[in-house]
């Protein structure tokens, strides 16, 4: 049992996502520090997933491209230009 839980955390600590991890935990700390815990709150994630949801589709085009063998830089440049068209419109 001993052994299973230490080649578990071994595992843990040797994998690529450790350092992702952390970066993650101390961009967390940092801005909630900045921001008097301000930073962690409702209204403050929903921002950021919205925010997000636009680059998520992007990526999601992107990567069909990229499974395809088809190397296509384009569709950066098309969303880009859809949110000026759009702050433009309104």
């Amino acid at each position: 049992m001993k052994k299973d839980r230490t080649s578990f955390i071994t595992s843990v600590v040797r994998s690529e996502k450790t350092g992702l991890i952390i970066a993650l935990i101390l961009v967390i700390v940092v801005f909630s520090a900045l921001t008097n815990g301000n930073f962690i709150s409702q209204a403050n994630i929903i921002n950021i997933l919205i925010a997000s949801a636009i680059v998520g589709m992007v990526v999601i085009g992107e990567g069909y491209l990229l499974i395809t063998g088809h190397v296509d830089l384009s569709p950066g440049s098309v969303a880009a230009f859809s949110n000026v068209l759009g702050a433009c419109r309104t």
